[in-house]
């Protein structure tokens, strides 16, 4: 009898990574739906499926979709897959973006330190906004 060894070398993913049965990948949001909440299709390795994002989302958030991850080879079931959130903050905003972010900072208190053309009072509300 003739025994023959297969061995299999799988490419990197661009779009998982890969420990055990478990796979991993990132995800991007926009500022809006971090904020208030949304759906976000996500890929799989069978088929792709959106999640819900929930209002307040932080960048970096990790989620979990039970059992979309490797098919287990020495017992039944698939590992998990996991997302990792990551809100886009947008490189450039067009004057109606950039009016909405100013008022926004003029409602919200700073947590640290201050918001470029917003002045700020000594307890951290803001009341004006500097004109350059």
């Amino acid at each position: 009898m003739t025994v023959v060894f297969i061995t299999f070398k799988v490419a990197p993913s661009h779009r998982f990574r890969r420990e055990r049965y478990d796979i991993y990948c990132d995800v991007e949001i926009s500022v809006a739906q971090a904020i208030l909440g949304g759906t976000v299709k996500v890929p799989g390795i069978e088929q792709d499926t959106y999640i819900q994002i929930p209002p307040g989302t932080d960048s970096h958030t990790r989620m979990r979709l039970t059992g979309k991850g490797i098919k287990k080879l020495d017992y039944a079931g698939h590992g998990d897959q996991y997302i990792n959130i990551k809100v886009q903050v947008p490189k450039r905003l067009n004057e109606k973006q950039k009016a909405l972010m100013l008022a926004w900072a003029e409602l919200e208190p700073t947590l640290n330190g201050t918001v470029n053309e917003v002045k700020a009072t000594v307890d951290g509300l803001f009341f004006s906004i500097v004109l350059l």
